[in-house]
């Protein structure tokens, strides 16, 4: 799948790879371990304002010793740092970095969202939220991206605390409109409560299975909006990268996750597989080159999510389970024929199952004539 290349915007905003000089003034352990650290606000602030000073300035040195000092002095991998701390850190932060977000230049912009991104990781209570708002309101598509990535961390905490966050409501906003290519498999990733720029299962592992039962009705549908509004554009003709299609597949295609939505959801999850696998078809006969590639992935992606769902528990369909693995093993050389065939075979083998059985027919990809120019 395409991703983007964040070490590219970490040079151009002065950040480098290298590592850092050696830090100073550091918060003393004493107070990232206190259980009652907001009695140390003022000292945690004071470090925060001083760091994001050097963060958002002209050096570029001190530029990426003071992004390295933020995120280290958040403590989010130490286990014997308090929580009081991790939130007193996390909502100081949060306040200042909207400061830098809104006024500093557009390398001190994204210099703050990606220091909020690499905290939010462990911001439990989504303390980082507003800082995320900022970041995706930025004209700057790169301040943009990294405003997503900031929500992507933090949607699992957010959902939470609320069931419509208010940086659900702009990543939604965002996604009804027309947003960067290199956006899209961004949002994808907030809206799958999961990370696919690092590894897929990093934040999704650590979510308990009730929690995930929760959280799994309240982000399914924002998520079927926005893979809807994808389809249609493939639907249409458009030159869509379909590369980002192979993500909302393997969320919905794991039993923890189809497990947790309820029977309504389950069917139009289906309905937007189901759609997804005959235009993916559709598409990959008439493609050539990288697209016919990428629409041989969204194939076997779809494929596999099916594989899943017809063997697990609910479903229990061997039919649908061996159909979608004949999907899942189409390769590059597969014929248009072949491919149709096995779409086809897996489409009834879903219909099959009385749940899917009223299932609408998938939509056809517009001919030629009628495609936007």
């Amino acid at each position: 799948m395409t991703r983007n290349s964040p070490a590219v915007w970490l040079v151009l905003a002065g950040l480098g790879l290298g590592a850092p000089p050696s830090l100073a003034a550091e918060i003393p352990d004493s107070i990232k371990t206190s259980v009652d650290a907001s009695k140390q606000r003022d000292t945690i602030q004071a470090f925060i304002r001083e760091k994001i000073s050097a963060l958002i300035g002209p050096d570029p040195v001190a530029r990426s010793a003071a992004r390295e000092s933020l995120i280290d002095n958040a403590a989010i991998d130490k286990s014997n740092t308090s929580v009081a701390y991790k939130d007193v850190y996390a909502e100081e932060l949060d306040n200042e970095l909207v400061k830098a977000i809104k006024g500093a230049s557009m390398e001190g912009r994204l210099n703050a969202a990606i220091v909020a991104a690499r905290v939010a990781r462990g911001d439990r209570g989504a303390q980082l939220a507003d800082t995320a708002i900022a970041a995706i309101s930025d004209e700057s598509e790169p301040v943009m991206l990294w405003g997503v990535k900031i929500a992507a961390q933090l949607m699992p905490a957010a959902l939470s605390v609320s069931k419509t966050p208010p940086v659900l409501t702009k990543i939604t906003t965002v996604a009804a409109g027309e947003p960067p290519a290199r956006v899209i498999p961004e949002i994808y990733d907030v809206l799958t409560l999961t990370s696919y720029s690092s590894d897929p299962q990093a934040i999704r592992s650590v979510i308990p299975d009730a929690q995930w039962r929760t959280l799994v009705p309240l982000i399914s549908p924002e998520l079927f909006k926005f893979w809807r509004a994808r389809l249609s554009g493939i639907a249409a003709g458009s030159n869509v990268e379909p590369a980002a299609e192979v993500i909302p597949p393997k969320f919905v295609g794991v039993l923890r996750t189809w497990s947790a939505m309820p029977p309504a959801q389950q069917v139009e999850a289906m309905q937007l597989l189901v759609d997804q696998l005959s235009l993916a078809a559709e598409r990959f006969s008439s493609a050539a080159g990288a697209e016919r590639d990428a629409f041989l992935q969204v194939l076997k992606s779809t494929g596999s999510a099916l594989e899943v769902i017809g063997g697990g528990s609910l479903e229990r369909s061997p039919a649908l389970e061996g159909a979608a693995r004949a999907v899942r093993n189409l390769g590059p050389n597969s014929t248009g024929a072949a491919v149709d065939n096995a779409v086809l075979q897996a489409i009834s083998a879903v219909k099959a199952i009385p749940k899917f059985s009223q299932l609408k027919p998938a939509p056809s990809v517009a001919p030629p004539s009628t495609r936007p120019a």
